[in-house]
C-alpha cells in the first residue's frame, strides 16, 4: 500500500487519539478491503 494513500486516509478519518488511533486503524482496514475487492475485479 502506498504510504501517501495511508497518510491521506489518516487525514480523512482521524482516530480519537490522533491519526494512529482507533479511527485510523478502521480506515486502513476499510482501504485494505477496498483494494482487495478492486484487485479481484481486475
Amino acid at each position: 500500500m502506498p504510504l501517501l494513500e495511508v497518510e491521506n486516509v489518516s487525514k480523512i478519518f482521524p482516530g480519537r487519539s490522533g491519526s494512529r488511533g482507533a479511527g485510523g486503524n478502521v480506515a486502513l482496514h476499510n482501504v485494505s478491503l477496498t483494494l482487495e475487492k478492486g484487485g479481484s475485479l481486475g
